[in-house]
């Protein structure tokens, strides 16, 4: 970031930070998945923490946007990271699954705050014909995040608990604070002289903008794909298929990696097509992956056919980074920087 926008310290870049903080996602659910059937014995019915998770997340991004436009992406992100760092550190002493829910909760809230403010920070910072291509390599980096976090989380449950996994996101909050609090600078363009703050009620305006919800449509049904997954799966493949929590962590990590591949594909179509074909290109191909992963319910009813159905999951993976610049577009359809931060979340 240049010195401009108030960066601290310039020896780390906001290249370098955008992936850590969308690498904050996978680490609160890819590298939780292995817990749950352990969660589940121990505390009763673990799907309910994330799905309060997922709700929490959807639902904070709606009040985080606004926020981030009226007092500054910094405050915002660096309270999300602390509140991720406290609600992750809470649920390793969780005595119930109340309790946990109720992080879990926390949780979400901030994950919504760090990802709405990483998001604005590249509209922020970058040009219009910039912003796919950053957040294409940002998402790669979480990629490369999202393929270790499940194996770790994976060994953290067979040899020390699933304690230890919220343990260590706790750690990684910590550190990634650290991180931010020194380089991250604030990156909204304040009001100059004369000029207005921005108004109460700009949130209805965003969403009346078709674009808007045309590219909102499209990023939030990459999320619903991903999140039902994360939901079901751990339960199908260690419960229903009788995978070791280790092997089951193989299973995301293979589709993290076909991620990666894809994402730098999307590099390349983004260049070569631009945002629009892309992602039209990825919502087309998208709706293939329910239909593959209905076929492998009814072909695969066995342990036999896990990595049948886990390949299913890896195709689905693949075709998803092609409609990952809707996310971004849902706040390049907004011009005005004051309410960047409302069409990011």
């Amino acid at each position: 970031m240049s010195a401009a926008l108030g960066t601290p310290s310039p020896a780390i870049s906001f290249a370098l930070l955008l992936p850590l903080l969308l690498a904050a996602q996978p680490v609160a659910t890819d590298s939780y998945l292995p817990a749950l059937p352990e969660i589940a014995r121990e505390l009763g019915s673990a799907s309910a923490s994330l799905t309060a998770f997922v709700l929490a997340f959807g639902f904070a991004q709606l009040a985080c946007g606004p926020l981030a436009d009226r007092i500054g992406r910094r405050p915002v992100l660096l309270g999300g990271l602390a509140l991720y760092a406290l609600a992750s550190a809470g649920g390793v002493f969780a005595p119930s699954m109340a309790w946990l829910v109720g992080l879990r909760v926390l949780h979400g809230f901030a994950m919504a705050a760090i990802l709405v403010c990483a998001r604005a920070a590249v509209r922020d910072l970058y040009p219009a014909h910039e912003g796919p291509h950053i957040m294409a390599r940002g998402l790669t980096g979480l990629g490369i995040v999202a393929l270790f976090a499940p194996v770790m989380g994976a060994f953290a449950v067979e040899e020390l608990g699933w304690r230890w996994v919220l343990g260590g996101m706790a750690v990684y909050a910590l550190v990634l604070w650290a991180m931010c609090h020194r380089y991250f600078g604030e990156t909204l363009r304040r009001p100059g002289v004369g000029e207005a703050a921005a108004p109460r009620g700009r949130l209805r305006e965003v969403f009346a903008s078709a674009s808007f919800r045309a590219w909102a449509s499209v990023a939030a049904s990459t999320y619903a794909g991903i999140f039902s997954f994360l939901l079901l799966s751990p339960m199908v493949y260690i419960g229903y298929l009788g995978l070791t929590p280790i092997q089951y962590g193989w299973i995301p990590a293979g589709g993290s990696l076909v991620y990666i591949f894809s994402t730098t594909m999307c590099r390349r179509l983004l260049r070569r097509r631009g945002a629009v074909r892309t992602v039209q290109l990825g919502a087309t191909l998208s709706l293939a992956g329910p239909l593959l992963a209905a076929l492998g319910c009814c072909r695969c009813r066995s342990g036999r056919c896990c990595w049948a159905t886990a390949s299913i999951a890896w195709a689905t993976a693949s075709i998803n980074p092609a409609a990952r610049p809707a996310r971004w577009a849902t706040c390049r359809t907004w011009p005005d920087a004051r309410c960047r931060g409302r069409a990011s979340a």
